[in-house]
């Protein structure tokens, strides 16, 4: 519960404000990882942000898949399929 506390009231760097990654912040890091240069990310950079909502919405829809009010639901099915699909198309390939 304290880390959930600390993502609204801790550093600026520990919010979850600072965690979350906008398309310009994925683009910025994406051209220095291909680049081979580090990102000057203090905090969490923005690719793991974004695995972290995929991660998060896995767990959403897979759980509610599971519910009774949603079993069998194709549109849930297929939206957990394409999150899954996006998790496992994330990981950066570097080309030597």
């Amino acid at each position: 519960m304290r880390a959930h506390l600390w993502g609204f009231v801790g550093s600026r760097h520990a919010r979850f404000s600072d965690f979350s990654p906008t398309p310009a912040r994925l683009a910025e890091h994406g051209r220095l990882l291909k680049e081979g240069r580090p990102s000057p990310c203090p905090g969490h950079n923005p690719m793991g942000g974004a695995m972290m909502g995929l991660v998060l919405a896995l767990g959403l829809t897979g759980y509610m898949m599971g519910a009774d009010a949603y079993w069998g639901e194709e549109w849930l099915q297929s939206l957990h399929a394409d999150v899954v699909g996006r998790s496992a198309c994330t990981r950066w390939r570097r080309s030597r």
